[in-house]
């Protein structure tokens, strides 16, 4: 079994605040007025006793009369299995309404988009600044010994 397949261990910390994934996508659901999820489990014992867990969660798409299944990753913790069907339904779900879902994550991510921006344009603005400069290096180089020129590598 892949260790990409397992849902993570939440962190060693304790959460100053926990939202459940289950009601996220129920509330979601019932924001684009569809029937709840309908979730099910999945429930295996390994040769060595241990109980792993996966769940498929079933909803229906606004626009849409058929249930869309998403299955979660396995776990050994039930309600991980569970939540991790439901995250995997919500994110379907927010691709497919162009929607997404207005939390502290959320605002995290977009003050993390326009650091990126910001510094990816900066680089962009060196970027250009270094290829300016080697331009004007091998015009010197060429000005000093149009034979060499910096094909040589001497002026670089």
């Amino acid at each position: 079994m892949g260790a990409d397949k397992l849902v993570p261990e939440p962190p060693s910390r304790r959460p100053i605040a926990v939202i459940s994934m289950q009601s996220l996508l129920r509330q979601a659901c019932d924001r684009i007025h569809r029937p709840d999820p309908i979730f099910r489990t999945v429930k295996n014992t390994l040769p060595d006793g241990r109980v792993i867990f996966r769940h498929v969660v079933s909803f229906v798409p606004a626009d849409c009369s058929e249930a869309l299944p998403v299955t979660s990753r396995l776990s050994f913790n039930p309600n991980l299995s569970r939540d991790d069907a439901a995250r995997l339904a919500l994110r379907l779900l927010s691709r497919l309404q162009h929607g997404f879902v207005d939390d502290y994550n959320y605002d995290l991510v977009q003050r993390w988009k326009a650091r990126y921006t910001e510094v990816a344009t900066v680089l962009q603005n060196m970027q250009e600044m270094v290829d300016s400069l080697l331009r004007r290096n091998d015009e010197l180089a060429k000005s000093i010994d149009p034979q060499k020129g910096c094909s040589s590598g001497v002026y670089r």
